[in-house]
């Protein structure tokens, strides 16, 4: 059926040719093929370009791969920038990686403008795409934290505006883009940032997104430490315009003397608050 589709097709386009050289308006052409008056243009044009090739269809669909910009090797190259560097130690401006930080290593090292829905596409299928936790657990909600966002979030969410500040929500998620295990596994330690460290091999990412959807990220390798998270919540607010507000999906690291200190010590630039879980309610 589908080979009659196909000759049906060229039939149609080989007739349109031979009405139009007898002289045949597109109109005409149209009424008597029951296309539409732009089809039969569209024929006609094809047909001058490119002659007896147009009488057929083109090959369908794209194989894998085709139609990327880059190139899977430089894919590789900007993956791995990512994962053993933060933006500062590539020359870069910002402190975490961003969408836009991303883009201006592009444009650095391969010299390519991408688009941003084009480069959004690339995040995605690399796993570095965070997103609000509270998206991600969907119908999952405890109750405990349900009734949080109803009672608590909102006179956190007023505070935060009083001292003119931005909520921001705190994830750490396991890398899942491509061959992301492949990279942590070959991530030279040499070339990690402090507080970065081997061990179990897991390509996991720390990330803050604002209300606004602004995405900040970082990458490390292993287990979530103390040092690590001291070393995002420097970066992160390194960045900011103004106050963070973080809310922060029950990272028990939180707790650690090290990061209690750190906060204490930075409460002008930076709050952080752990929402409540399964377990007993913290209050923000």
């Amino acid at each position: 059926m589908r080979s009659l589709s196909l000759q049906g097709r060229r039939d149609r386009r080989v007739r349109v040719i031979q009405l139009r050289r007898a002289g045949q308006s597109y109109d005409q052409i149209a009424a008597q093929t029951s296309m539409s008056r732009t089809g039969v243009f569209d024929i006609c044009k094809r047909h001058t370009a490119l002659g007896a090739a147009a009488l057929h269809d083109a090959p369908g669909g794209r194989k894998a791969g085709e139609g990327r910009t880059l190139t899977r090797r430089q894919e590789g190259l900007l993956k791995g920038l990512i994962v053993a560097h933060t933006p500062d130690e590539l020359t870069l401006p910002e402190a975490l990686w961003t969408r836009r930080a991303v883009g201006q290593l592009v444009e650095q090292r391969l010299g390519i403008r991408l688009p941003v829905r084009t480069l959004d596409a690339y995040l995605a299928r690399w796993g570095f795409k965070p997103r609000r936790w509270l998206s991600r657990k969907g119908k999952a909600v405890s109750a405990v934290l349900d009734r949080w966002l109803i009672e608590g979030y909102p006179g956190f969410a007023a505070q935060s505006k009083a001292q003119g500040g931005e909520i921001s929500w705190g994830d750490q998620q396991e890398v899942a883009g491509e061959h992301a295990q492949a990279l942590a596994a070959e991530t030279p330690l040499e070339t990690q940032v402090p507080g970065r460290r081997g061990g179990q091999q897991r390509l996991s990412m720390i990330s803050s997104v604002t209300n606004t959807g602004h995405r900040r990220w970082n990458t490390f390798v292993g287990t979530l430490d103390a040092p690590i998270l001291i070393d995002f919540l420097r970066r992160l607010i390194k960045g900011a315009r103004k106050k963070v507000f973080l809310i922060m999906d029950d990272m028990h690291v939180r707790d650690e003397d090290p990061v209690e200190q750190w906060l204490a010590e930075h409460e002008d630039d930076i709050q952080a608050f752990d929402v409540p879980g399964e377990g007993p309610e913290r209050a923000p």
